[in-house]
Formats: C-alpha cells, sequence, structure tokens
C-alpha cells in the first residue's frame, strides 16, 4: 500500500507542477499582450491619434522608431516652438512650428535636425493635430502589430495563453476529483 500511496503522491505533485506552469504561463502571455497593445489602443478609445516617426528629421527631440500621441487642435491655438503632425505631398509628416501666420492660415513649420525651414508652407487645412507626447522606439512595434501578419500573431498569443489557462485549470479539476475519489474510497474502505 505503501508503494501506490508514492506512486499517487508523486504524480500527483507533477500534475500540480504542470498545472501551476500552465496557467502562470497562460496568464503571463495574456498580460503581456495587453500591456503591449495598451499604449497603442487606449490613446484611440480617447480620441487621440497615434503617429509613427519614420525619419530622423526630428531629432533628437523625437528619435526615429518613436510613436507620437497627437490631439486635434484649433489651428489658431498653435504656437512657435509646438511640435505638429500635417499632411504634406501625401505624407505624414512631423515637424516644429517656426511661426503660425493667423492672416495667411498657414504655418512655417522645420525639422529640428534640418537645417533649413520646410520650402512650402503648412495650410491650416492640412493639419491633423498637435503633438501631446511621445515614446521613443515603440513605432516599430506600432507598425508591425497594426499590420496583418502583426495582428494574426498577437491573435495566436492570445489564443495559446487561453489554451494554457484552460489546460492548467482542467488538470487542476482532475486532480480534484481524483483526490476527491481517493478520499471517499478510503473512507468506504474504513467503515
Amino acid at each position: 500500500m505503501s508503494n501506490n500511496g508514492t506512486k499517487n503522491g508523486s504524480g500527483a505533485k507533477g500534475g500540480k507542477v504542470i498545472s501551476v506552469f500552465c496557467s502562470v504561463i497562460g496568464t503571463i502571455g495574456i498580460i503581456l499582450i495587453i500591456l503591449l497593445c495598451l499604449p497603442v489602443t487606449a490613446p484611440r478609445i480617447a480620441g487621440i491619434k497615434i503617429y509613427n516617426v519614420e525619419s530622423g528629421s526630428m531629432e533628437p527631440a523625437l528619435k526615429t522608431g518613436s510613436i507620437v500621441y497627437v490631439t486635434e487642435e484649433d489651428p489658431k491655438a498653435i504656437y512657435e516652438g509646438d511640435i505638429i503632425v500635417f499632411n504634406q505631398n501625401g505624407m505624414t509628416v512631423t515637424h516644429r512650428v517656426l511661426e503660425n501666420r493667423l492672416n495667411d492660415e498657414e504655418f512655417i513649420t522645420k525639422g529640428d535636425a534640418n537645417a533649413e525651414a520646410d520650402p512650402t508652407p503648412v495650410r491650416y487645412g492640412s493639419l491633423l493635430g498637435y503633438v501631446r507626447f511621445s515614446i521613443p522606439y515603440l513605432g516599430g512595434f506600432f507598425v508591425f502589430f497594426t499590420s496583418l501578419k502583426g495582428k494574426i500573431i498577437l491573435f495566436a498569443i492570445l489564443a495559446a495563453s487561453f489554451v494554457l489557462m484552460l489546460v492548467g485549470s482542467n488538470l487542476r479539476s482532475e486532480k480534484a476529483d481524483k483526490t476527491r475519489e481517493s478520499e471517499e474510497k478510503d473512507s468506504s474502505e474504513n467503515k
């Protein structure tokens, strides 16, 4: 009878370790996905637009690969020194305002790393918004995980994490059922 007790004890410990491992890894996976997606999704819910800085024209203030969080702003409330995002020739540009020409309804802009001001003034109608803040180096993540391939990978990691959590939960349930059955069997044998 002691052999059975030893076998059952070690098997139960192994099952417990596996169930805990699966649950922990699954939970970590889900938390990781949430933490990775939070800086990209939560601001959008609040109406904040997110753009990726793809060139070094604004370094050192905005490093290449940063993401910028942009809110809509009345063009007349933009001041010299503010960083704005605007459309120019089909491209999204992030540059600093050198001058806001209220009468002409246009901005004179310049990238911090550029030697001269941008050759073409930015019309008010091209303004996408005012840069509220930025996070360096998150741009690559933003671009990748907003792509189809990135979304598929995120979904796969999320699904795998849920499966691991379910496996861990099922293993714990099976262990609890076996323990209950064993206790009931021992109880009936002792009577």
